[in-house]
């Protein structure tokens, strides 16, 4: 993982090797989650 006040990178290594890398851009601070957002988390 790397980033400083947000995640900006992720990079997963398998035991065989396999590599895979997510890159976020954008990120912004919210209060709260969405209630659509909520509900895909399986929140209340």
């Amino acid at each position: 993982m790397s980033g400083g006040d947000y995640l900006q990178a992720l990079r997963i290594t398998l035991a065989n090797g396999d590599v895979t890398r997510i890159d976020f851009a954008n990120s912004a601070a919210m209060s709260e989650l969405p209630p659509a957002d909520r509900t895909l988390f399986g929140a209340p």
